[in-house]
């Protein structure tokens, strides 16, 4: 069986709009990797557009946020 984890992200304009989908491959998803991923989308959206980020309550997203 072959598992593949990607990392996906969503904006709402306020309705759901595809941002991008790229998968992790041999990078371990810590929270530093999480915390790079999420500051590189903050990055292209640019920080003033943003008002929230959700994730799950997994612990290595509480210690990405």
């Amino acid at each position: 069986m072959v598992q593949e984890h990607w990392t996906n992200f969503i904006l709402t304009t306020p309705k759901p709009v595809f941002f991008s989908a790229h998968p992790t491959g041999e990078i371990h998803q810590d929270s530093k990797a999480i915390a790079d991923d999420l500051e590189c989308v903050i990055i292209k959206v640019t920080a003033n557009k943003i008002s929230a980020i959700i994730t799950d309550n997994a612990s290595v997203m509480k210690k990405a946020w």
